[in-house]
């Protein structure tokens, strides 16, 4: 299985590029934005830990993180941000590669 990973800025058409290969070729696709909204629902691998490092005034009426509230807090506080990579980011790897390999 070949493994292509497509990067961008916010609008450099990365989910045209992927629905392409999607289309034409029936590639397996992943998006890695997606997951990490993934593992921040309730019962989502992330959900415990966002909530411990930001308190549980960031839980809305449907029990779902309130992204927003998190976005402001953590790009006017650097430190924040570093912390909720470290929690997002191993478990999106964790996620994808548990994917990629239930495919082959």
């Amino acid at each position: 299985m070949k493994i292509i990973g497509i990067t961008g800025g916010v609008g450099a058409g990365k989910s045209t590029i992927l629905d392409y290969l999607s289309q034409k070729y029936d590639a397996y696709v992943i998006q890695a934005d997606k997951i990490g909204h993934l593992v921040m629902e309730p019962g989502g691998l992330c959900y415990e830990h966002v909530i411990a490092l930001f308190g549980r005034q960031i839980i809305k009426n449907d029990k779902t993180i309130d992204r927003k509230r998190v976005s402001d807090v953590v790009f006017g506080q650097p430190d924040m941000l570093e912390q909720l990579n470290g929690i997002i980011h191993p478990a999106v790897k964790r996620y994808i590669l548990r994917s990629l390999k239930e495919k082959e």
